[in-house]
């Protein structure tokens, strides 16, 4: 009796650090989505080791930097991703946790010179 009692608790436990696991990966690795308006561009470096950023004012909570909707924040991103985008564009990206001031995927909601001009 006491041997299935023992069996059952070790289930139990393995079942309970499953569930932990699953939890802990699933905030870790899952993207955080954010919209904003760029309000800022920059370069930096030479040659080989060029920097792209952007810095954003945020219009949904970004969890991963701790931002209220209204915050700032720089953030660095692909040269793909900075040559899409203009000042004052309207943009939504991904966040990861472990990476949190890298754009992860990036797409352009509205462009402001397009929605300027018309």
């Amino acid at each position: 009796m006491k041997k299935r009692q023992i069996q059952a608790l070790g289930l139990i436990a393995v079942a309970i650090l499953i569930v932990i696991s699953a939890l802990v990966y699933e905030l870790a690795f899952t993207p955080v989505i954010v919209e904003g308006v760029v309000e800022w561009k920059g370069i930096t470096g030479v040659k080989d080791n060029i920097n792209y950023y952007v810095e954003i004012t945020v219009d949904t909570s970004d969890s991963v930097n701790n931002l209220e909707k209204g915050n700032t924040y720089g953030y660095s991103e692909s040269r793909e991703d900075f040559n899409k985008v203009q000042v004052w564009d309207k943009v939504k990206y991904e966040l990861l946790h472990e990476f949190s001031a890298r754009i992860y995927n990036f797409n352009l909601i509205r462009s402001y010179q397009k929605s300027y001009y018309k």
